[in-house]
């Protein structure tokens, strides 16, 4: 890109004699390792998101937890009267016992009446029909365990205990509901402990984000806006299997450990993926590039405290620093403060020396 050309260059400003020196606060010229990233906007979803179902029918008699706490996988949430499918258990092993006890006796009488028919005492046809009666039962008393499997598994699911460790929310069923096996649904709870980041990015940075994930890299961050809250250890989890024609974008999950509970399913997060590092950038501090309508510029600060008007190219912001690929060269003074008093040659006096601050860590 050519450099601008400016109507009051530092060659023909010069400053006329007796104006007083501007007061000017500077900064420094650097050279950094500045990171090539992404920025968007992203949405918090809960690793995974249960709704808690009854497996059974009945009345809720007690909540065991209240509504928003943290619940552990295992914990007893609610319990359902249990009244009814305790009686159920013990009709079925009523049943079993009396046919356990018919069982024993059809057995005892079948082998009677084997040895009844080797001595010709009996027909064959009644020796078949003991033998045909003993596994009928046998039958009906496998028939009548399953039974008391089932009611005792009836009996244990009116403990509704918790599928997964997470944040419950609000009650969607009150003590005294009469709830329905597999269809009122209790409480919803959301598995933030990782949390997942939901974003999109244009197709071209496909290439980008297909190495980030196959190499495992934590190199996705998000910030809360409005806040100075930062989550730096994201790694891309998801990558959707097509792009949207209409937008060209490519959808994308990323993982954070979230320990400390920052991100909340629902919640809007800006987000930020390195996908290069850029060695020896130029950056100045950002407040030291104006711009007009012909492009950005800086003031320079000359060795004999006049200031230049130099053009400058921008590529990118970083942090609180402008990466500038033309135009300057490290090591150089330019003016962070004071500006609007300034013309090319005007001689400058410097209050303070603002260097490096705020700046991001060299990478």
């Amino acid at each position: 890109m050519p450099f601008f050309i400016w109507g009051c260059s530092d060659k023909n400003a010069n400053t006329p004699a007796g104006l007083p020196e501007v007061a000017v606060r500077v900064g420094r010229v650097l050279v950094k390792t500045v990171p090539v990233t992404v920025e968007v906007v992203g949405t918090v979803e809960a690793y995974n998101s249960v709704p808690v179902l009854p497996r059974v029918t009945g009345q809720i008699i007690k909540s065991h937890f209240k509504e928003g706490q943290s619940v552990s996988a295992g914990e007893l949430l609610f319990s359902i009267d249990s009244a009814p499918f305790d009686q159920k258990l013990k009709e079925a092993a009523g049943q079993l016992a009396v046919n356990q006890s018919k069982l024993k006796f059809s057995k005892a009488q079948a082998e009677r009446f084997t040895f009844l028919l080797e001595r010709g005492a009996i027909s064959r046809s009644e020796c078949d029909k003991s033998q045909s009666e003993a596994v009928q039962l046998e039958q009906a008393v496998e028939s009548d365990k399953a039974a008391v499997e089932q009611a005792r598994l009836n009996l244990s699911y009116c403990e509704v205990r918790a599928p997964v460790s997470g944040r419950a929310g609000s009650f969607l069923a009150d003590q005294g509901s009469v709830v329905e096996a597999f269809k009122t649904r209790l409480v919803q709870i959301n598995q933030i402990q990782p949390a997942k980041v939901v974003f999109s990015v244009s197709e071209k940075y496909l290439p980008d984000m297909k190495s980030l994930m196959s190499h495992g890299a934590r190199a996705v961050s998000v910030s809360i806006p409005g806040t100075a809250l930062k989550c730096d250890d994201g790694r891309i989890s998801f990558l959707d299997n097509t792009v949207d024609q209409a937008t060209g974008m490519v959808r994308l999950k990323a993982e954070f450990p979230n320990k400390d509970t920052l991100l909340w399913p629902g919640q809007f997060v800006r987000v930020v993926v390195v996908i290069a590092n850029l060695p020896n950038a130029v950056v100045a501090p950002a407040e030291a590039v104006q711009a007009n309508q012909t492009g950005s510029y800086v003031f320079v600060v000359k060795a004999d405290n006049t200031v230049e008007l130099r053009p400058v190219t921008v590529d990118r912001a970083y942090g609180s620093f402008s990466v500038v690929s033309r135009g300057l060269a490290a090591g150089e003074t330019v003016v962070t403060d004071g500006q609007n008093k300034l013309k090319g040659g005007r001689k400058v006096k410097v209050l303070a020396a603002d260097q490096a601050g705020g700046d991001p860590a060299d990478r």
